[in-house]
């Protein structure tokens, strides 16, 4: 599995409530995303951004979706974000969860203006902005036109550059 490769989740069976708005207010039923980076899982999950084996992280999670990127990189600037993300011990951003609940389906506004509330790493991440903002530090814009901040699980998928692989792993050969 290739540096970069995009893992995410869809809603499960029993939402919790973060689950359900997140799939209300953004209209898409994918909830959560994690980062393949030389061969640790970053994501951003309460209550802090973590770093997981590969193999250990397949045992224990099944994303509906694993994205990886046609061309391997070095992805070397990747790492940097991601392992300073975990050794500054960046929290898990409940405020912007909560902001960006109302800000997603208005932001056309937020664009126009040019802000984001709670867009600072000092209030800590969220799990779709880091897999965003760890591709943006590599110098790939996955959604250009939009700023990191806004990004959405959803927002992740089908992104030029990837192709959709079947997740395997020992646990499930």
């Amino acid at each position: 599995m290739k540096s970069g490769t995009i893992f995410l989740f869809r809603v499960p069976p029993k939402p919790n409530l973060v689950q359900r708005a997140i799939e209300y207010f953004t209209g898409k039923p994918w909830v959560h995303a994690a980062i393949n980076c030389d061969g640790f899982v970053y994501e951003a999950t309460w209550p802090a951004i973590i770093r997981t084996p590969l193999d250990k992280w397949l045992e224990h999670n099944h994303p509906t979706e694993a994205w990886e990127p046609i061309v391997e990189r070095p992805c070397e600037r990747m790492r940097i974000y991601l392992e300073t993300a975990v050794n500054l011990e960046w929290k898990y951003n409940w405020l912007k969860i909560l902001a960006l609940m109302l800000v997603y389906p208005t932001r056309w506004f937020w664009r126009k203006i040019g802000w984001v509330p709670f867009d600072s790493w000092i209030f800590g991440e969220i799990c779709s902005v880091l897999v965003d903002e760890a591709w943006y530090a590599e110098g790939v814009d996955l959604l250009p036109g939009q700023r990191q901040g806004y990004t959405a699980p959803g927002d992740l998928r089908r992104r030029p550059g990837f192709v959709l692989m079947e997740v395997k792993s020992d646990a499930h050969a």
